[in-house]
């Protein structure tokens, strides 16, 4: 820690070279574009945005660099496509910001992000989701769904926030003040998102420029969803006693598989500690929650997942069921105006004839003191 601490403090004086102009682009303005780039890593999020002006009288094209920020990634372990959504939640804000602030005017906006998975829950909006609906509704608000643009990895300027370059190379010609080249080019030269097959939605990039010719021959992998998914839990609760040790095997088993997901991935700095966290813990308590939500509400969730309506003669149907952003099966209420708690104003459903609630059940019983039974139904019901 130590040598690294002295080694950023002698690259420090490379950063008295860095220098911003006044102007963007001296008093010229005929056309100018927003371009607003975003992304992810499992370290940090950043967005970066740039002004373009096309002259019409030179017909020259130039870009300056407005605004950059970066911010440390939720504590919280997240998937990638989670966190590239987010990231792509403060990029709309960016560019809200840049939009609201500037005297400029502005007469084209376009959004960039590296993630297939995000862009398609953003073009996808004006679908019924069960998933991410906050996040999606916000970039809703401030962008056009036909604004976002899907920008390949190694041309992404926000990639040098989220994964850092030294300050040697901190320079007014690095790639966070210029931006990436193709935005100083003809539209018709972009990285292009083609929709190969409707079917199957498979993604392929194309660019006429002939720069991206072999990101767009490199064999993608796609993934069909099916509507009819069977999962299997891989965890027999009948063998525990205590619900602790329920949780904590849960715990270990799924983030052995998380690590193993992660394995040969960049941006897995070093390995976790053999003990587990809070987050940890959480994490484990929701997977069997939804484990035991699919084995009593099977049909209500397949029809929840596929955005349609339960049935008319199911259990659930007077508590207006839905998916929350973690998969969990939530009832809708009348106090969701309210300034409650989340999970007060949308209670968890849970079958109590279920063997892996019977211990959560005997553990709050056994933490209250064996309270009464009225007691203790008053205390489960306050979250379940």
């Amino acid at each position: 820690m130590i040598p690294e601490l002295f080694e950023l403090l002698d690259e420090r004086k490379d950063l008295q070279t860095v220098e911003t102009p006044r102007h963007y682009f001296g008093y010229s303005y005929d056309n100018i574009a927003l371009h607003v780039f975003s992304d992810a890593s499992y370290s940090a999020l950043a967005a970066v945005a740039y002004f373009v002006n096309s002259k019409s009288a030179t017909r020259q094209i130039c870009s300056a660099f407005v605004l950059g920020k970066a911010r440390v990634a939720p504590l919280k372990q997240h998937t990638i496509a989670k966190l590239e959504l987010q990231a792509a939640v403060f990029g709309a804000r960016l560019a809200k910001f840049i939009r609201r602030e500037q005297r400029l005017v502005v007469n084209s906006t376009h959004m960039w992000t590296d993630s297939t998975t995000a862009l398609q829950w953003i073009q996808g909006s004006d679908k019924p989701q069960q998933i991410f609906v906050h996040r999606v509704a916000e970039i809703s608000e401030s962008t056009q769904a036909s604004q976002w643009n899907l920008c390949p990895g190694p041309l992404n300027p926000a990639d040098d926030g989220t994964r850092g370059i030294p300050l040697s190379e901190f320079s007014n010609k690095s790639r966070w003040f210029t931006g990436p080249k193709f935005i100083c080019e003809l539209e018709c030269n972009w990285p292009k998102l083609q929709l190969i097959d409707a079917n199957t939605d498979t993604l392929q990039l194309n660019d006429q420029t002939g720069q991206m010719d072999e990101l767009a021959t490199t064999p993608m992998l796609a993934f069909q969803a099916s509507t009819e998914k069977t999962e299997q839990c891989f965890i027999d609760y009948r063998r525990f006693s205590k619900c602790s040790r329920n949780l904590r095997t849960t715990a270990y088993v799924i983030r052995a598989a998380r690590i193993f997901k992660d394995i040969g991935l960049q941006s897995r700095n070093k390995s976790p500690t053999t003990e587990l966290t809070s987050n940890n813990m959480i994490a484990a308590k929701n997977f069997i929650f939804k484990q035991t939500q699919r084995d009593s509400f099977k049909s209500e969730v397949n029809a929840l997942t596929q955005n349609k309506r339960i049935n008319t003669n199911s259990r659930l149907r007077h508590l207006s069921p839905f998916l929350d952003e973690d998969g969990l099966l939530r009832a809708r209420g009348r106090l969701k105006k309210s300034q409650l708690d989340y999970c007060i104003k949308h209670p968890i459903i849970l079958d109590g004839n279920h063997p892996a609630l019977h211990l959560f059940i005997g553990q709050t019983h056994k933490d209250n003191q064996h309270s009464p039974r009225q007691h203790l139904k008053k205390i489960l019901q306050n979250e379940y």
